[in-house]
């Protein structure tokens, strides 16, 4: 990708599914986008439906898994769909349980006891979506409560706040070439789903802008 644009850091179908190798891809990473793409249920009247989420972790990663309450990230964080359709759960401030990473797995949002907003197990196979006062009902992020994981990656984001670098990279999504969207986007390429970004991105736009 060009210099300002999105590098993919983690993948499990390629790295393996480990939690531990997705945090110590993370390391030194300021800002981050984990993306998970749901297995499609077999028994689903919509099994052909094939759902995309996420998080976007605003701040670095801690180095190490840690025990117990260690939460890190801010405001600026939040959760989102991508598909079947763009939403985005911003952070209501209600808490400061934006994200963790322990022996249990990866968590946003909610509560170590009590289940999160998103969670992977430590093998990243399977997760959960509950309503959580960090992020409001996210419940519906995945095709049930409890979700199988076809795939989770985690995609380095860097930003670039030049204005001529970002009306480019616009034009070139424009016109269907391989350029990124304004601030901070996903780079569409052949080996990644073509996502539909542009809801998001203008919602995570306004989240920096106001939050700081």
């Amino acid at each position: 990708p060009p210099a300002g644009g999105s590098r993919l850091l983690f993948s499990s179908d390629r790295h393996g599914g480990s939690a531990t190798a997705l945090l110590r891809a993370a390391r030194d990473e300021p800002c981050s986008v984990v993306l998970v793409t749901e297995r499609p249920r077999a028994s689903s009247a919509a099994a052909a439906e094939r759902r995309a989420f996420g998080a976007f972790v605003a701040t670095a990663w801690p180095r190490a898994a840690g025990e117990g309450r260690r939460w890190f990230g801010d405001a600026r964080c939040c959760l989102f769909g991508i598909a079947p359709r763009v939403v985005v759960h911003a952070a209501t401030r209600a808490d400061e349980h934006y994200c963790l990473v322990s022996r249990q797995g990866i968590g946003f949002g909610g509560d170590v006891d009590g289940g999160h907003a998103l969670s992977l197990s430590p093998d990243l196979s399977v997760g959960r979506c509950l309503p959580s006062r960090t992020y409001g009902d996210t419940s519906r992020l995945a095709s049930g409560v409890d979700f199988v994981a076809e795939r989770v990656q985690l995609w380095g984001v860097a930003e670039e706040p030049a204005a001529k670098a970002r009306a480019s990279r616009r034009a070139a999504w424009e016109a269907g070439g391989d350029g990124v969207l304004e601030g901070a986007a996903l780079k569409p390429g052949a080996d990644k789903l073509m996502l539909e970004f542009v809801g998001i991105e203008r919602d995570v736009a306004l989240l920096r802008r106001y939050n700081g």
